[in-house]
């Protein structure tokens, strides 16, 4: 059996290295290849600069945390040159001014009261005395309020009002009708006057001897509300026995 022939389309076909030569020509000149570009001398500074700045930085805040007197010191000088420096900034020129003219005063002539015209025995003449001065009659005045200021005051006259608040205090308190009944035996029954008299309310107060001696018994009363109050201490201690 005769063997089969190959085809020219079995055949492999060859390659030219021409061409292969031309295509990785292409290749190359197509291809993008990154290369890193080494870094220059200057940034390599400028990077030492920075980082020796940042050193330094957190280095002087450690020291300053850690350090009171230094940071306290630093913060018056800061403040001191500041202080120099603002009130260089705010010192104006100050400008003095002449004084001003003095101010003509006219004389004025007051008169008060009335002359008072003097004869002097032996001669045809009169003079007028000048009047009283008003400090001289400003310290009489003064004096005749402080006289009257001294004065006692004259007591309270027994009233018809009075007269009723007494009886309603006898009516209405059974210490003070004791009193005024001489139911305590070391007390004497004397007399009543008003202490004060400012319708409705009254102060009266109940004299009694005990010993010799005169004790006073005050109380309030009301004419209107009809309430009795022991004002002094000696009706209040009276009350509480």
């Amino acid at each position: 059996m005769p063997e089969e022939t190959p085809s020219s389309e079995d055949k492999p076909k060859s390659i030219d290295p021409e061409v292969l030569r031309q295509q990785v020509a292409e290749i190359r000149q197509t291809a993008y290849v990154r290369t890193e570009e080494p870094p220059k001398a200057g940034f390599r500074w400028l990077q030492a600069v920075y980082l020796a700045i940042l050193v330094l930085v957190i280095g002087s805040v450690i020291f300053l945390l850690a350090s009171r007197g230094t940071r306290l010191w630093l913060l018056k000088g800061i403040a001191h040159g500041w202080s120099k420096v603002s009130s260089r900034q705010e010192s104006a020129e100050v400008f003095k001014l002449p004084p001003p003219p003095p101010k003509t005063v006219e004389p004025k002539v007051v008169l008060q009261g009335s002359p008072t015209a003097v004869f002097r025995a032996g001669g045809s003449s009169s003079q007028v005395a000048p009047p009283p001065s008003t400090e001289t009659a400003e310290t009489e005045s003064q004096a005749e309020t402080a006289q009257d200021e001294s004065k006692p005051a004259p007591p309270p006259e027994k009233t018809t009002g009075a007269k009723a608040a007494y009886d309603l205090l006898v009516k209405n308190s059974e210490v003070a009708r004791k009193l005024t009944a001489n139911g305590f035996p070391d007390l004497q029954f004397k007399e009543w006057k008003p202490v004060k008299n400012s319708p409705p309310e009254f102060w009266i107060n109940v004299i009694a001897a005990r010993a010799g001696q005169n004790v006073e018994f005050v109380w309030v009363v009301n004419t209107e509300s009809g309430t009795v109050k022991a004002l002094s201490q000696n009706a209040r201690d009276l009350e509480r026995k």
